[in-house]
């Protein structure tokens, strides 16, 4: 809704963002009080890894947005130096959406999983 307001009015997007911020904060409320366990962390960046594979992250923006989770979520799991180095690797075909090749980073993805 944020994104197709975009194309109306300054108004239109100010509202879009405010039901955002609102759905946001909601969220932010409810999962303060969730802690996944280390196995549901573990399988929640899987997802984000599969989703890679399966090309989701052709668009530039995705790809940036699923390398951030990717990151946030290998912090919260034990010390893994292959996790380290994908991520590190992540960030740097994500660093210019000049020269991204979602081709690479789908790779990368597949490499990692099949270690």
């Amino acid at each position: 809704n944020l994104h197709s307001s975009s194309s109306h009015s300054a108004a239109a997007v100010s509202k879009a963002a405010g039901a955002l911020d609102l759905l946001a904060q909601a969220a932010q409320k409810l999962f303060s009080r969730i802690e996944p366990s280390l196995e549901q962390r573990q399988q929640m960046l899987d997802a984000v890894m599969q989703l890679g594979v399966q090309g989701e992250y052709h668009d530039y923006i995705a790809a940036e947005q699923g390398v951030m989770a990717m990151d946030a979520l290998s912090f919260s799991l034990p010390e893994n130096p292959a996790l380290a180095s994908l991520v590190s690797g992540a960030y740097r075909l994500t660093e210019n959406d000049e020269t991204y090749v979602p081709e690479k980073l789908k790779r990368a993805l597949i490499d990692y999983l099949k270690r």
